[in-house]
């Protein structure tokens, strides 16, 4: 009994897949999430902010967080709008100055879209978190059971061996062709950071919080160089990432990290991460284009991979 004979369809097979189930019953648990009136994130969760509605506190601090990745202090809200009833995360800054015209950045950046990048959706400045200082607040896409890399890659949640390989390279080819994108048009991510990218228990990678230093951060840095600092960002966070530890790019440990990744990886990865961290800069620094034409065969590996989860996926729609 259960075994298939050659040519017979099972029962599962008129079905979705387990996963797909679980992958949807987790999105619409997460679109219902609410404050137990007991959670002292209760006193820092007002009962709407705008046009949104029912938010969630997405850090576990309830004490007032640490100056983070981003220069300032700000807190995350999953939140619903009373508009067209989607899920957004509101990220709220505080005490910070606005170097750059919000609204005309809203509008950049929010007509950048790119199935790597959390699209922006607004900015504004208010007062109604706390109902007398003004944050400045940027709403983006929610990304339905995404982890930061940190979350996903630290040796505290994942101990199990080394990081796959053909995982690594599917990394490394999203977050490519979300800079390629992003330097193609004049821009900068600016906040490439660990704690700044999530992941998707497919393994989607979106890079998150863009626009944010555009809006508060430096206006006199040269846009060449920016983008180089991307691609510097870039080395360092494939080395935490391959090495599971923020201090494995720090300059004091960035040389046995490198012997490491040269020794357990193909030398593919080495050079990459070399070529991303080891800019001249000035006239000869180097372009994200430079660095995907360095890795073109690995690029054409992971569209392969990209078209079988779309056989995939039109296999379950078509039960």
């Amino acid at each position: 009994a259960g075994r298939r004979r050659q040519g017979q369809r099972m029962m599962s097979d008129h079905f979705a897949s387990e996963q797909l189930r679980v992958d949807l019953t987790t999105r619409a648990a997460q679109s219902n999430l609410m404050l137990d009136v007991n959670d002292p994130r209760c006193a820092f969760a007002p009962d709407h902010v705008g046009e949104y509605h029912t938010l969630f506190p997405l850090d576990a601090v309830v004490d007032d967080p640490d100056v983070g990745s981003l220069g300032c202090v700000s807190r995350v809200y999953k939140a619903l709008s009373r508009f067209d009833g989607g899920t957004y995360a509101l990220r709220k800054l505080d005490n910070v100055k606005i170097n750059a015209d919000h609204n005309a950045m809203r509008k950049v950046w929010g007509e950048l879209v790119h199935p790597n990048l959390v699209r922006l959706r607004n900015i504004f400045i208010t007062n109604e978190f706390d109902g007398h200082s003004n944050s400045l607040t940027f709403v983006h896409d929610f990304v339905f059971g995404a982890m930061t890399l940190t979350e996903r890659h630290s040796r505290v949640t994942d101990q199990v061996g080394d990081i796959s390989e053909d995982l690594i390279w599917s990394y490394i080819a999203q977050i490519s062709s979300a800079l390629r994108f992003l330097h193609s048009r004049g821009k900068a991510m600016r906040c490439l950071q660990a704690s700044k990218v999530l992941v998707t228990p497919q393994h989607r990678v979106l890079l998150n919080a863009s626009a944010v230093l555009d809006v508060i951060g430096d206006r006199k840095a040269q846009m060449e160089n920016l983008q180089a600092e991307d691609l510097r960002a870039f080395g360092n966070l494939l080395v935490q990432t391959v090495c599971r530890s923020p201090e494995s790019s720090q300059p004091q440990a960035l040389s046995s990290s490198i012997d490491y990744i040269g020794a357990h990886y193909h030398p593919d990865l080495k050079d990459l991460i070399v070529f991303l961290i080891s800019q001249p800069g000035g006239p000869q620094q180097a372009t994200i284009f430079a660095a995907c034409a360095r890795i073109s065969g690995r690029l054409l590996e992971q569209l392969d991979y990209t078209y079988h989860h779309i056989d995939t996926c039109h296999s379950e729609l078509a039960k």
